[in-house]
């Protein structure tokens, strides 16, 4: 006899990383329905962002980065969007550091989604030298966050060299664990009869639910922002970007190794190029650094004082913006109050969001076990769902 069952999931949700609860509804054994119901994360941050300056907004977006372990990741997308309404071209050296910033990224959000996967087989081996590893890029962020914080137009100071040294520590110890991941976790049998040909979706299921970034590209979508639609240093910067044909989970993992392989390589190439006294500060940067400033001239005093207290005054009522996260496209929208220094309205979208759409029918046909090992493939943060 046929039966059919209700059964929750959550709220905590390992494969998520967050808090989550869905409902299933199974039959022999097999899920035939899903909801998801998110909110226990619910942040409030685009009504928070509401009436705050540019650095206001920075700083605020900086650490919901940090709280949906993406460092930096939203908050460079902001500020690309702010500078594009103005015509003063961005520093290339800034650009560099920024990419840089932005890889190291990258690479912390996919070795986290390792970190989840290998918890939940309970691969000791492959968690303790995966958890090692994100204990050292995130002492890099911690370096960033304290130095190196992103402002409009500019950064505050170069990278000294004993960061460029501990950047390249870590860039070998990225090398030793891609390959040690491929040979103990990716090779391994347990592994491979648990995900290959689990959680499939196609390219064409992707782009009807606006899928982007790693679960694209392992249906076979050769998409990736950085290079489809470069934006600023990525068209100096060589890469390949990994394209997968099956879309399971297996092959999702695959991707992001080399993911993580190859933003290795472009964060080596920004180091090269940041070795050379290229400029890193314009004009318009300059104005939110007190140690710029002309103390024997008043307006550039009360520049600063302006810059600081009211912000920068912005030329556009809306913009909007897109660049490539760990966990696909994020997107950002802004309007601009009458004042012409506050946001008005902020509109936040990131991968996310659009991979938590498609999980439904993703897990449809599956068995319950199978629901942690697709989440986790899918890298689900609910902190960027709930804002």
């Amino acid at each position: 006899m046929k039966t059919t069952t209700l059964f929750e999931y959550g709220p905590i949700c390992s494969g998520s990383g967050d808090l989550v609860r869905i409902v299933f509804e199974i039959k022999d054994s097999k899920i035939v329905t899903s909801n998801v119901f998110p909110g226990y994360n619910t942040q409030g941050l685009e009504d928070k962002l509401k009436y705050k300056t540019v650095l206001q907004s920075a700083k605020l977006l900086e650490q919901f980065d940090f709280d949906c372990s993406a460092p930096f990741s939203t908050t460079y997308c902001f500020l690309s969007v702010i500078e594009k309404s103005f015509e003063e071209p961005l520093p290339i050296g800034t650009q560099f550091m920024r990419a840089l910033i932005n890889e190291f990224s990258r690479i912390y959000v996919h070795l986290l989604c390792f970190e989840r996967i290998a918890t939940l087989f309970q691969f000791s081996p492959v968690l303790s030298t995966v958890t090692h590893l994100i204990k050292e890029v995130n002492r890099l962020f911690y370096l960033f966050e304290q130095d190196y914080s992103l402002y409009p137009f500019s950064f505050r100071r170069r990278f000294a060299n004993d960061i460029k040294d501990n950047m390249k520590s870590v860039l070998n110890q990225v090398t030793k664990v891609c390959d040690y991941l491929e040979k103990n976790l990716l090779n391994n049998t347990i592994f491979k009869i648990r995900t290959v040909n689990l959680g499939l979706i196609t390219k064409a299921e992707c782009l009807a639910y606006s899928i982007s970034g790693v679960t694209y590209r392992a249906s076979g979508g050769e998409w990736d922002l950085r290079q489809s639609k470069p934006y600023d240093s990525y068209h100096h910067l060589d890469f390949k970007v990994p394209v997968g044909t099956h879309g399971d989970a297996y092959e999702r993992y695959c991707v992001r190794l080399e993911e993580i392989r190859q933003s290795s390589h472009i964060i080596m190439q920004c180091l090269d190029a940041l070795s050379s006294d290229i400029p890193i500060q314009n004009e318009m940067g300059n104005m939110f650094f007190k140690e710029n400033l002309d103390f024997k001239s008043s307006a550039s005093l009360m520049t600063y004082v302006q810059t600081v207290s009211r912000g920068m005054s912005l030329p556009q009522k809306m913009m909007q913006g897109r660049i490539e996260g760990g966990r696909g496209e994020t997107s950002i929208y802004v309007s601009i109050g009458e004042d012409a220094y506050s946001v008005n309205s902020f509109k936040i979208k990131t991968g996310s969001y659009y991979n938590l759409q498609a999980f439904e029918s993703i897990v449809r046909g599956h068995v319950y076990s199978d629901i942690a090992i697709i989440l986790a493939s899918l890298d689900i943060n609910m902190k960027e769902v709930d804002r």
